[in-house]
């Protein structure tokens, strides 16, 4: 299989799992006794020991801690913020709203990757906006009143800016030749200690039922530790700018999830913002990238 395949199967597969994330911290909440920003420190304290316990077992050489790890357990604290910052943002917007301003994170990622000569796909200019105008159609309501939290909005960016930035560092550290899996263990473990840090703020909880405990869990795999390895893993054979655009994805995903368990409808907007969507990307995905060199 070729690399530049590879990639975007992975990112894919990351869309799919961070879109089943999205519906499991809307519902947790809202079936156990456990808060929006408990969940969030449970994902990273259930998906940390998770990928110790798989590295341990799986490979002698993962049981060391390589040199320039803290760079690693760093780029984790910026994967909690933005893991963070998305669940404070969404308690003060309408998710509609909310995936409208956070999936500006690819023109971030686009607009850094041209200022670093790095590679980004030449249609980018076309598949961009088609892809931003298709989330919009796909998540905002026409026949709803606005009610727009200026909090909200700065928090989005934030969320925003540190998704970007995430993309962005985690394309270059992974660079060094650190094993994917060993690199993904660090991240969590600085997502880990990011959690703990939030404690004082949102207070800690543990399930106090079988389902509680079987989301919270399938957040902490599923939500979390598939996506993040298949995003460290998919950045290398395809870069950030085109990964970033790939996970723009999600918000379909998402909504076609809730249409599929949760019985809700599809309007023809929606179906006409998922194609848009999909074009964009097919379009990015197709072209070729500029003649700039990759920086090391």
């Amino acid at each position: 299989m070729k690399k530049k395949t590879a990639g975007i199967l992975l990112f894919v597969v990351a869309a799919f799992a961070l879109s089943f994330s999205t519906i499991l911290l809307k519902y947790i909440p809202q079936l156990t006794s456990i808060s929006a920003g408990q969940t969030g420190i449970l994902r990273f304290l259930i998906a940390a020991p998770i990928m110790w316990l798989f590295g341990y077992f799986r490979s002698p050489e993962e049981r060391k801690i390589p040199r320039g790890s803290l760079k690693f357990v760093a780029l984790g604290l910026v994967f909690a913020v933005s893991s963070f910052s998305a669940v404070f943002a969404l308690e003060l917007l309408s998710a509609s709203i909310y995936n409208i301003v956070v999936y500006i994170y690819p023109t971030f990622v686009v607009l850094f990757s041209l200022l670093m000569k790095r590679p980004v796909p030449r249609l980018f200019w076309i598949g961009l906006p088609l892809s931003m105008m298709g989330l919009f159609l796909v998540t905002f309501k026409f026949n709803t009143s606005i009610t727009v939290d200026p909090w909200g909005i700065f928090i989005t960016i934030i969320n925003a800016l540190a998704l970007s930035s995430y993309m962005i560092l985690s394309d270059r550290l992974f660079q060094n030749g650190i094993k994917k899996s060993l690199g993904t263990k660090l991240v969590l473990t600085g997502s880990m200690i990011a959690g703990f840090l939030m404690i004082p703020i949102v207070g800690f909880r543990l399930p106090d039922t079988f389902l509680g405990w079987v989301l919270v869990f399938s957040l902490g795999i599923v939500g979390t530790v598939v996506p993040i390895l298949a995003m460290n893993t998919g950045l290398q054979y395809l870069g950030a700018a085109r990964g970033s655009i790939i996970v723009s994805f999600q918000p379909v995903l998402t909504i076609l999830f809730a249409t599929i368990f949760l019985d809700e409808s599809l309007s023809l907007q929606q179906w006409l913002g998922g194609a848009l969507v999909v074009t964009g990307i097919l379009l990015i995905q197709l072209s070729s990238d500029n003649k700039q060199e990759r920086v090391q």
